[in-house]
């Protein structure tokens, strides 16, 4: 956490695509968080939700708490989160959102798409 902003790394997927709903969400959500020397030692309760089409309905997420080391010649510390939501579900497809809050502060979002296909022909 840097400037109380989070940076989600770049890259990634904006679109799942599967054959049949409820789908698996099949992805690991990767995090970094910067942390200004001033703000070694706080806690942050930190929770990620997945939300669908705009809707306060948590499907699924996580929580947990954050606390930062004592930091070395009083530089940034770099904090890795990855979340493995693979197995999590989709209802159905159309437009989701994860939300990153942090003590209860929206932080970020990274939006995405669930798309229907048709079955592979054999």
């Amino acid at each position: 956490m840097h400037d109380n902003l989070l940076n989600i790394l770049g890259g990634g997927i904006t679109q799942i695509a599967a054959s049949s709903y409820p789908a698996p969400f099949g992805s690991t959500l990767a995090l970094m968080f910067y942390v200004d020397p001033i703000d070694v030692g706080k806690a942050y309760a930190l929770e990620v939700t997945c939300h669908h089409e705009g809707s306060d309905i948590n499907l699924w997420g996580w929580a947990g708490d954050m606390v930062s080391e004592e930091p070395m010649m009083d530089q940034l510390q770099t904090v890795s989160l990855p979340l493995n939501f693979a197995l999590m579900g989709l209802p159905e497809p159309g437009s989701y959102e994860l939300v990153v809050k942090a003590n209860g502060d929206k932080i970020g979002a990274v939006p995405f798409k669930a798309v229907q296909i048709d079955e592979p022909r054999v």
